[in-house]
């Protein structure tokens, strides 16, 4: 009956809509691989999307996440409560990009593009506003982050044959932000990465991986010998690049590595079950990957002192790239995504058993 409903809904019914609650949806099930209790948040019936891992989605005490879906008929933002489990709409907009969705640090907004729009939502309900747009003729490249204070968005744009490695600030009245050009470049720029408590800024170009400075410099990453790299992020602390590594020959593993900008110096973290992406939590201590290994589609955990993994639940996902799996703040659960019960859905899963308790405080 809510599915009839909502398809049904218009613009101006949805703009009415906006701000509604909508009830829980979520189910529980033993996972089959592990028997462990997996919490499945969102209906498969519709896409529902975690943003990318790098982009903050889940409260520091955990009080509530936000995601995009279209349970509404249209791809929208949402806030759903993590112990009731409802969802309130946050956003009445026409073209949401999942992967810009982003929590602000204080959590009182969450930030995306809708188009070339850059937007501000409030997350306890409220009219969203207009940050910025990307200028006519120009449009923008793959991927955004919010910067580890919350103050901007990084982002590229492509203009003609030059990219623009650009920041937008987040205003803290009804003004615009105020956007300047890092870095402009021949080259691709892609999924950008501010670091924490630093003004690099990693990004993508092709299948390079490279470092842009504040003094408009760059520089590439080197990988190590025999392979390219796969998914790459900042250590929480900023201190380092923590990346996959692909072997070139396919009989090998796909290895994660630790490397430190300032002297290059690339540490072996551990072999992987074929990890097509892994995140660390608050400490580094531990990383959560999804294997991309047909007979074996895992979610699985990785102690970095033992080099050991932990096999948590089925991911059965048709991309294992997608699902984004990462930790809550305290390291205590799992949040991650699949399609492997229709289209995507959002997934939680404990692991307070296995893992320890960090500050959701400390970043």
């Amino acid at each position: 009956m809510e599915r009839r409903f909502f398809l049904a809904l218009g613009a101006g019914s949805l703009l009415s809509a906006q701000g509604r609650v909508f009830p829980s949806v979520a189910r529980r099930y033993a996972d089959p691989a592990t028997e462990l209790e997996v919490l499945r948040l969102t209906d498969p019936a519709y896409d529902s999307l975690l943003p990318p891992a790098h982009q903050r989605c889940i409260s520091r005490r955990q009080g509530f996440c936000v995601f995009s879906s279209a349970r509404a008929g249209t791809t929208q933002v949402y806030r759903m409560d993590l112990r009731a489990l409802d969802w309130r709409l946050l956003t009445n907009s026409a073209a949401v990009d999942p992967a810009s969705v982003a929590l602000t640090a204080d959590e009182r907004h969450v930030v995306f593009f809708d188009g070339p729009v850059l937007k501000m939502a409030p997350t306890a309900g409220g009219q969203e506003r207009t940050i910025y747009q990307v200028p006519e003729g120009s449009a923008r490249g793959a991927g955004s982050a919010l910067t580890e204070d919350g103050a901007r968005v990084i982002f590229s744009e492509r203009a003609g044959t030059k990219w623009l490695l650009r920041s937008v600030s987040l205003p803290r009245n009804r003004q615009t932000g105020t956007a300047v050009t890092l870095l402009e470049s021949d080259a691709p720029i892609d999924n950008p990465l501010p670091r924490a408590r630093g003004g690099q800024v990693l990004y993508r170009s092709g299948d390079q991986l490279r470092l842009a400075f504040p003094n408009g410099k760059t520089t590439g990453v080197k990988t190590a010998p025999g392979g390219q790299f796969g998914a790459a992020h900042w250590a929480p602390n900023g201190t380092a690049i923590q990346a996959l590594v692909v072997p070139d020959d396919a009989r090998q593993l796909t290895t994660l590595h630790e490397i430190t900008p300032e002297n290059s110096e690339d540490r072996l973290i551990a072999k992987t079950s074929n990890f097509a992406d892994c995140r660390p939590n608050a400490d580094s201590s531990v990383f959560v990957g999804a294997s991309r290994n047909l007979s074996a589609p895992y979610v699985l955990l990785l102690l970095r002192v033992t080099r050991r993994e932990l096999t948590l639940c089925e991911h059965k996902a048709s991309d294992a790239a997608k699902v984004a799996a990462r930790f809550a703040p305290d390291s205590q659960s799992i949040f991650f995504q699949s399609d492997r019960h229709g289209k995507m859905a959002i997934y939680r899963i404990p692991v307070e058993r296995f893992v320890e308790e960090t500050d959701p405080d400390v970043e």
